[in-house]
């Protein structure tokens, strides 16, 4: 997948427009999160699918079930390539935590950051489990 040309404005812009914007599932939480930097960067949506079907955990994981491939790390993987998290780069995915109870970044250098109940929060490097190139 390629990045459009304007990539790191419209990256820029959504992070500083959620920065202070709290977890709400089904419209700002990790997975459509991450979707939202990948349409960002690339102009394709893979949430498009997932958006405005749910509005709790339950409903989350249903929508992973029916619109996905079961958990957000298999839905991931399905549409983007895995790397190793150590060779992120600013724009890609990252993850915390595990493919049942994690949460899905965007590198920035040294940290992620990861959607919250306060808005955003940095994750240093080290503790992110899983990445993928967007």
């Amino acid at each position: 997948m390629s990045r459009v040309a304007t990539w790191e404005p419209r990256l820029h812009a959504l992070i500083t427009g959620a920065m202070h914007r709290p977890f709400a599932w089904g419209s700002h939480d990790c997975a459509l999160w991450g979707a939202d930097i990948v349409l960002a960067l690339t102009g394709t949506d893979h949430g498009a699918a997932f958006r405005g079907t749910y509005d709790d955990a339950a409903g989350a994981a249903a929508a992973l079930r029916t619109h996905g491939a079961g958990t957000i790390t298999r839905t991931f993987d399905r549409h983007l390539e895995r790397i190793t998290p150590g060779l992120a780069q600013r724009g890609d995915l990252v993850m915390i935590g595990n493919g049942r109870a994690g949460s899905i970044g965007v590198c920035m250098g040294a940290l992620g950051w990861f959607v919250s109940d306060e808005g955003l929060i940095s994750k240093p490097r080290p503790e992110w489990s899983r990445a993928w190139r967007a």
